[in-house]
């Protein structure tokens, strides 16, 4: 258990905590998932114009060739994202190269588990968190280095401006650029020391318990920033004019408050973990003291910490669609949801299929890296090595599954305009 906490925390890797390997390959998680998203298209859509679209693959097919166009007219985003990650895994991989617990965990994992099974089930959880490198981005320090400075870089050159003459959105992008490179600084130290701390990147528990909340809402912060940079640079790739270099903070800043609750729903059991390990840290000062702990607090505990975070990942999987609608949603909460469900209403057999295309090339690309990789003698780097291998496949799937919902979005409001303008 502990051990898939620590891929979890450290590096999004979704890891069962079963010592056992499970007949269906914990697919039940990812198939609970595709189910929730079917009962929402179905209620949207109703059953007719569901089931009819399954078989509109031509559909499905033009919105991957435009996801796929999305991307390649926005080359900066693959190019920085798959860059600054290489840096970032690469850098973890410097610091645990001769590290022993890498061979411990490689063993630990096929002790009681073939290779193929546990590739396989590497797969299926991959699937089930498709988004899971655009969504822990404040994990990749090269990144946030790169928007903390370019962040100061814009607030500084904004401090030349009287605020009297400021635009609304150029008074609110000069607030959150602020905070932003104020807490990234503070982040990257925190990294640093978890980096060397020797404890496999779980959060650390220093006495203070502010940590339980500041630690969580920092990670929050800084993910839902960098993955609005993400959403608005796609969004925008169609457009002549986004050829610039340069984030727009002003586009970036829009989508907040709406960005936050996207990104938590996304992954809530990133947070999640992050919260209760921390809860239960400062807990056991106490428990120390008082000589025993409740049986039931500590199994709630213990299944907080491994199958329920499966079990909330495979709940808020339908959640990824909020990723698309929030392009659209000018940061607006309300707005987000009406799009979100005229996504659903319109295109719930396309996102259907979309996720599940997409979700079965993340298990076949990820059991097959992680049964390459593996297959090395036993050495202190390659289990780590076999994880990021299989986060770059997944990075680039994720982007695109993004690039989709986007699309679907953008598609659904021009629907819903020429409605209107008929009505």
């Amino acid at each position: 258990m502990l051990l898939a906490l620590k891929r979890w925390v450290a590096g999004a890797t979704l890891t069962s905590p079963d010592t056992v390997p499970s007949p269906d390959f914990q697919s039940r998680f990812w198939l609970l998932g595709l189910l929730l998203m079917i009962a929402i298209s179905l209620i949207a859509q109703g059953p007719r114009r569901f089931f009819t679209g399954l078989l509109e693959w031509s559909t499905v097919r033009q919105v991957i060739h435009l996801s796929f166009r999305r991307l390649r007219s926005r080359p900066l985003v693959p190019v920085v994202l798959g860059g600054m990650w290489l840096v970032s895994w690469s850098t973890t991989q410097l610091l645990q190269y001769d590290s022993r617990s890498g061979s411990d965990n490689l063993q630990m994992s096929l002790r009681t588990k073939t290779l193929s099974a546990f590739s396989l089930e590497q797969g299926v959880l991959a699937a089930l968190t498709p988004l899971r490198d655009l969504s822990n981005l404040a994990d990749c320090w090269p990144l946030v280095a790169a928007g903390i400075f370019l962040a100061f870089q814009y607030n500084s050159n904004l401090q030349w401006i009287p605020r009297s003459s400021m635009s609304s959105p150029m008074q609110s992008s000069s607030f959150w650029t602020q905070v932003f490179w104020i807490i990234g600084c503070l982040w990257l130290v925190y990294r640093t020391v978890i980096g060397v701390s020797g404890d496999d990147g779980l959060p650390l528990n220093t006495g203070a318990y502010i940590e339980v909340v500041l630690e969580p809402a920092i990670m929050l912060i800084i993910d839902s920033f960098l993955l609005a940079w993400v959403v608005t640079e796609i969004r925008d790739s169609t457009v002549a004019q986004s050829d610039q270099m340069l984030p727009d903070f002003e586009k970036v800043v829009n989508l907040a408050p709406a960005i936050f609750l996207v990104n938590f729903l996304i992954v809530p059991g990133r947070f999640f973990a992050h919260a209760l390990w921390l809860v239960w840290n400062s807990l056991v000062d106490y428990i120390s003291v008082a000589g025993s702990a409740s049986s039931t607090i500590v199994n709630y505990v213990i299944w907080g910490l491994s199958w329920g975070i499966l079990d909330m990942q495979a709940i808020a999987f339908p959640c990824i669609v909020l990723a698309g609608s929030v392009a659209w949603s000018q940061g607006s909460i309300r707005q987000l949801l009406r799009v979100a469900f005229r996504m659903f209403r319109n295109h719930g057999a396309s996102i259907f299929l979309m996720v599940v295309f997409f979700g079965l090339i993340n298990v076949i690309s990820a059991a097959l890296i992680t049964t390459l990789i593996l297959s090395h003698p036993v050495e202190p780097w390659v289990f780590m090595a076999a994880a990021s291998y299989c986060h770059f496949a997944t990075l680039f799937t994720g982007l695109l599954t993004l690039s989709g919902l986007i699309e679907l979005g953008e598609q659904s409001l021009i629907t819903a305009s020429i409605s209107e303008s008929s009505e």
